[in-house]
């Protein structure tokens, strides 16, 4: 499928995000500049749009009509009509907007500001900010919530490891370290465990580590017990 998304100077531009709306058959895929819709059955370009203050990672909600996309690492989240690219909304006040994730009920946007220790949460309904969970010990980076939508589970600068967020409470709960591997430079961003998942039956918790390159399993439960490490190389 050919792609569009090209810096000024015609050369391709760095791909940030990309979601997928089922009901519009459509994918998308952000880059520095701009936002591009491609049909699925055709693999054709339905719009591209250059979207002000650059775009980051985006999340679109479960009925496939609404899209959360961040500036790129700016002061707002644009909220966007999947059909036409249109934006229905800004929703601003952050320092560093970065990640997005959506409830799958769809009923609570979660907005990561990697300049802030908390978590932001926004009502699907009036898109309006309604709450912050934490603070947490740095930064957030990378994150994701459970499917009940109770808890997140939170990467933080400078952490090999985790940390554990109330989503009814807005309360940190957990401050979770992996044992028995060394903390050391990465290779990119301010923490050592940028990235974080949950696996489907969400019985475990698989934490990325940069610096030894190992994936680290703990239970998904409190205590949140460390499992095992998986080398990447």
């Amino acid at each position: 499928i050919n792609t569009r998304g090209f810096h000024p100077n015609g050369k391709p531009s760095n791909v940030k995000g990309i979601a997928v709306s089922i009901p519009l058959n459509s994918i998308y895929i952000s880059t520095l500049e701009s936002l591009q819709r491609i049909d699925l059955s055709t693999g054709k370009i339905v719009w591209e749009k250059m979207i002000q203050g650059g775009c980051d990672r985006m999340a679109i909600s479960p009925d496939g009509k609404t899209m959360y996309l961040p500036y790129l690492e700016g002061k707002v989240w644009n909220v966007v009509d999947c059909k036409t690219g249109g934006i229905i909304k800004k929703i601003d006040g952050f320092k560093r907007s970065h990640n997005t994730l959506i409830s799958l009920s769809g009923n609570h946007v979660y907005l990561d500001d990697i300049g802030s220790p908390c978590l932001t949460v926004v009502d699907k309904r009036t898109n309006e900010i309604t709450g912050k969970i934490g603070p947490f010990n740095n930064f957030i980076r990378t994150f994701t919530i459970n499917g009940k939508d109770t808890k997140a589970f939170v990467t933080v600068d400078s952490l090999l490891g985790f940390e554990v967020g109330d989503l009814k409470t807005h309360k940190k709960t957990a401050h979770v370290e992996v044992e028995g591997w060394t903390t050391g430079p990465v290779r990119r961003h301010g923490n050592p465990s940028h990235g974080i998942g949950l696996t489907p039956d969400e019985k475990e918790l698989w934490l990325c580590d940069g610096f030894n390159m190992r994936m680290h399993v703990f239970s998904a439960k409190p205590p949140y017990q460390q499992l095992t490490s998986i080398p990447l190389q």
